[in-house]
């Protein structure tokens, strides 16, 4: 999603900060004064490709500062399990063949028109029987416990061995995405007291300050699942965080529907004072935060405040996990700097475009999201 038009990260190898720029905040100035029952509608519009994650955030924040329910609804689980299914196809088939590239050349993965997930009115059948033979190269169920019982080790033969193009692209890629990233988990919604400090922090801060000075950075993304916390420290390199989105584009089609809301995708809402709540979802790009302040009107409840923490606000950090990692490469262009950079934003996939920059301007490159 890209909603400003100088909203856009640089990423510096090799320097500190290693990452400038970041979201513009147009969202958050838009959402004030208006009236309640229209916020869910905006940021679904503006945030087009991850509106559902948007929309779901947005209504169950303001539901709970008017003290209403603040869980999801089965059909809203159901959509954002669906919406973050397309999005790991549209970041794997349509980004990857261009951020995983070296230099200015993109690899290709072949035909992409008739991929079912991209396809309005297509069954889950379909879905996975496509999933089977153009991207696991077997059956579903067999590459889910390959991938549980030893996620490096599996991921590893499979992608040495399979034809499709998610395995190709990750063996083209696997040289230069050995970096180990150890940077906590962002589970704040595991639990109401550390939401409720959140919610504080929020109300608080703004922009890039949202995490505190003596606060440490913590990553999210699909590999910090709070349903999938069993997996914890074996997802240790930028190469298995690029797995996880195979594997959980597997796991979201080979869960029956019904169960979603209790094997899938964690969402919800807490309030967090007088007319005020914190909202989360668990999106393709890891966690998403809303906060709203709203005040009592004559013309009924509108915005007084509202802030909105992205995955991306968290992953490109200017201490956050990227930045960390990017602080360890070289600071003069090579290729293979160039393709470990590309690599690791590949994996952390932000919402908008970015650019790696080195001292020598000549040595740029602009990507998209």
């Amino acid at each position: 999603m890209n909603i400003a038009s100088d909203t856009s990260l640089i990423l510096h190898p090799g320097r500190r900060p290693a990452i400038t720029g970041g979201l513009s905040g147009l969202a958050e100035r838009l959402l004030v004064d208006r009236h309640v029952d229209t916020v869910a509608d905006v940021l679904g519009r503006l945030y087009a490709l991850c509106g559902v994650a948007h929309r779901v955030c947005a209504t169950l924040a303001v539901n709970a500062a008017l003290g209403r329910v603040g869980h999801a609804k089965h059909e809203q689980l159901r959509m954002l399990a669906d919406e973050t299914t397309r999005e790991h196809v549209r970041c794997i088939w349509l980004d990857w063949p261009v951020r995983l590239a070296s230099g200015h050349h993109a690899i290709l993965p072949g035909d992409v028109s008739n991929i079912p997930l991209l396809r309005y009115g297509s069954t889950l059948d379909e879905a996975r029987y496509w999933l089977e033979r153009a991207a696991l190269g077997m059956r579903l169920d067999a590459w889910l416990n390959g991938w549980n019982e030893d996620p490096a080790g599996f991921l590893g033969s499979w992608s040495e061995r399979c034809c499709t193009w998610p395995a190709k692209a990750l063996a083209y890629c696997r040289e230069h995405a050995q970096e180990n990233v150890p940077c906590h988990p962002l589970l704040v919604h595991a639990q109401p007291v550390t939401l409720r400090a959140q919610a504080a922090r929020m109300a608080v801060l703004a922009d890039s300050t949202f995490l505190a000075a003596d606060e440490p950075p913590c990553e999210t993304g699909c590999w910090t699942r709070l349903n999938q916390t069993s997996l914890g420290s074996a997802i240790d390199t930028v190469w298995l965080r690029l797995g996880c989105r195979v594997a959980e584009l597997a796991r979201l089609l080979a869960t029956v529907p019904d169960r979603r809301g209790t094997k899938g995708l964690v969402c919800g809402a807490l309030p967090a004072g007088e007319l005020r709540a914190i909202s989360w979802c668990e999106m393709s790009r890891g966690l998403l935060m809303h906060w709203v302040e709203l005040r009592d009107t004559a013309h009924g409840p509108m915005v007084g405040d509202y802030r909105i923490v992205s995955p991306t606000d968290w992953n490109f950090h200017p201490r956050g996990a990227v930045a960390r990692t990017l602080e360890r490469f070289p600071a003069s262009a090579s290729l293979s700097g160039w393709k470990r950079a590309a690599v690791l934003a590949a994996a952390y996939d932000p919402c908008v475009a970015y650019q790696i920059g080195y001292a020598n301007k000549d040595d740029a490159r602009m990507d998209h999201a």
